[in-house]
């Protein structure tokens, strides 16, 4: 009678695995400090099933893809903190325009509501606008300061490598020096990096519920004046009706937009909804 021995199970390779865990984390209910912790815990579990403390061949080979991964990751993420830098710059930029418009609707319709003599419309619009206009001279600025700076960084070579002796770290301290690689140079720009996207997020949020409001506020003005006005002059009263009309496949648009913004947002943060 023959005996069957099953096969044995081939282990997983604990670099492969290494590159699950530092790749697809954004994807997965973990955050970077567990990230961390558990391929160090697999590594020193790894150091001690090794027989041999030198890697192989293959091993070395795997272990210079790995190097090469975190070190393209190190550049993505710098490069991805820029851009966000830039896109953070943008946002305001948008708040501030949609801010001064408000600003001068309001100043028009409070100088007409107090009687003041028409020529301080002019003076106080132009004093907004000047003001609005220093603002976003300094935005346009250190948007460019940004881009300069990110530019400068790639021509100087300012990037972090990181350098494995292979001659003299054992295996396991080869990947101690990856995972220590990637919890303080990697990880720290991934998490600069996402809190600058929530930040040009929740900026671009701020605009669109700014927008809305207003244009809201000024539709609810209209359809009260249109009924006060409907005794008085029915052809009025239409008109000013006709007007607000108008402006709702816009504002149902833009609030359209505001909702798939604040859906990614909340997906971005794996926010349940």
């Amino acid at each position: 009678m023959k005996i069957l021995i099953p096969p044995k199970k081939e282990q997983p390779n604990l670099i492969s695995t290494l590159f699950e865990e530092f790749l697809l984390d954004d994807s997965r209910k973990r955050s970077q400090q567990q990230v961390v912790s558990f391929s160090k815990l697999l590594i020193e579990q790894s150091g001690k099933l090794r027989e041999d403390s030198k890697p192989t061949e293959e091993e070395s080979l795997q272990l210079e893809n790995l190097r090469n991964t975190l070190n393209n990751q190190w550049k993505e993420q710098s490069d991805l903190i820029a851009e966000n830098k830039v896109y953070v710059c943008y946002a305001k930029i948008s708040l501030l325009i949609i801010l001064t418009l408000v600003s001068v609707c309001y100043t028009m319709g409070f100088l007409h509501i107090l009687n003041v003599n028409d020529i301080w419309y002019p003076i106080v619009i132009i004093i907004e606008i000047l003001m609005s206009l220093v603002v976003l001279y300094r935005l346009l600025k250190l948007r460019q300061r940004i881009i300069t700076e990110s530019q400068s960084d790639v021509e100087l070579g300012t990037e972090k490598q990181i350098v494995l002796e292979t001659m003299k770290l054992s295996y396991t301290e080869q990947l101690e020096r990856c995972v220590d690689f990637y919890s303080k140079e990697v990880m720290p720009l991934k998490e600069e990096a996402k809190a600058l996207s929530n930040h040009a997020y929740l900026w671009g949020i701020l605009c669109f519920s700014i927008f809305i409001l207003n244009v809201s506020i000024f539709q609810i003005f209209c359809v009260i004046e249109a009924l006060k006005q409907f005794n008085k002059d029915l052809t009025l009263a239409l008109q000013i009706l006709a007007n607000a009309l108008q402006m709702l496949p816009g504002i149902s648009f833009i609030a359209a937009i505001a909702f798939i913004f604040v859906v990614t947002f909340l997906r971005e943060n794996a926010v349940a909804m």
